[in-house]
């Protein structure tokens, strides 16, 4: 495996963590309902991603995983804000 390969892997195992934790936070808010179903479309969007990549489009396997990991940490950073705004970390806007 490249160099590019080990630091990619590096930094997936060591975000999943974080990941999972920023996961349970964001959905456990008990002030904003729409959370969880907003949660479960992301992850359907995976789903829906990973078919039509498989079955229609057939880009090589680094491209999606580029974007799928491009896609959580995105999403990650909406969660985060979301949370940050829970915890009065940082004010509404």
């Amino acid at each position: 495996m490249e160099l590019s390969g080990w630091i990619f892997m590096t930094i997936a195992v060591f975000y999943f963590p974080l990941f999972v934790w920023l996961s349970f936070t964001y959905i456990e808010s008990t002030k904003e309902p729409k959370r969880r179903p907003i949660y479960y479309g992301f992850l359907l969007s995976f789903c829906i991603f990973n078919i039509l990549n498989n079955t229609l489009l057939k880009l090589n396997s680094s491209y999606g995983l580029s974007i799928i990991a491009s896609f959580i940490v995105l999403f990650s950073v909406f969660m985060l804000l979301a949370v940050m705004r829970d915890k009065k970390v940082i004010e509404e806007y």
